[in-house]
C-alpha cells in the first residue's frame, strides 16, 4: 500500500471514485502471479467497477502504472471505456528489459522471460485503440524512460491523446507533482 499512497493523495481532491487492486501475489492479495492470472484479475476489477456505475452517463477510466500499463491498454482494447491512462508505461517487454541493462553489459546479461510476458506489447494494442489516451512519464525515470511514452504516443491510434512528461519525475514519484494532478483533471474533463 505504501506505493499507492501518493496516487491516493493525488486523487484525493479530484471528484472521482477511485478503485485500486493488487495483482495476485502482491500487496495483501494471495495466489501466485501469472500473466493470465493478472489479466483475469484486471477483468474482474473492471467488471466490478462497471457494475458499480449508477447511470449510463457516468464515465469509466482505466489507469495503469508501469507493468499495469499492459492491463490499461488490454482493457481499453477489449472494453468500452471513456479513456485510459498509462503512467510510466512500457512499450514492449523486450524493449523494457533492454533499457534496464547498460549497453556495455548487454552481451553478458540475458533475461529469462516467460513467453506469455515476453509477448506483451502496448505498441501493438494502442495502434488499434481509438479511445482517449493520457500518457504520463517522468524525465528522470530510469526504469521506464520517457522515450517509451513518446513512442507509445506516436503509435497511438487515438485522435484524443495527450503526452505529459514531468520534469524531474521518476518512476514512482509522479503523483507528488501538481502537473500530474492537473493532467488528470484536464483528461477527466473536470475543473480544478
Amino acid at each position: 500500500m505504501l506505493k499507492s499512497k501518493p496516487l491516493i493523495q493525488a486523487y484525493s481532491n479530484i471528484p472521482v471514485n477511485l478503485m485500486l487492486f493488487d495483482y495476485r501475489g502482491y500487496g495483501l492479495s494471495s495466489g501466485q502471479p501469472t500473466v493470465a492470472g493478472i489479466h483475469k484479475d484486471a477483468k474482474a476489477a473492471f467488471d466490478f467497477a462497471r457494475n458499480q456505475t449508477i447511470s449510463s452517463t457516468e464515465k469509466l477510466f482505466i489507469h495503469g502504472h508501469s507493468m499495469g500499463s499492459f492491463l490499461s491498454a488490454s482493457t481499453a482494447y477489449e472494453q468500452e471505456i471513456s479513456g485510459y491512462v498509462m503512467e510510466s508505461p512500457i512499450t514492449e517487454v523486450t524493449d523494457w528489459t533492454r533499457n534496464l541493462v547498460p549497453r556495455l553489459l548487454r552481451p553478458f546479461i540475458r533475461f529469462d522471460i516467460d513467453d506469455a510476458l515476453a509477448n506483451e506489447s502496448n505498441l501493438g494494442k494502442i495502434s488499434q485503440i481509438n479511445t482517449p489516451l493520457l500518457l504520463i512519464s517522468g524525465s528522470s525515470d530510469e526504469i521506464t524512460p520517457s522515450s517509451m511514452a513518446e513512442k507509445l504516443e506516436k503509435n497511438s491510434a487515438s485522435e484524443e491523446k495527450t503526452l505529459v512528461i514531468i520534469e524531474g519525475g521518476n518512476h514512482n514519484n509522479l503523483p507528488t507533482f501538481q502537473q500530474y494532478r492537473n493532467a488528470l483533471i484536464s483528461f477527466y474533463g473536470l475543473s480544478d
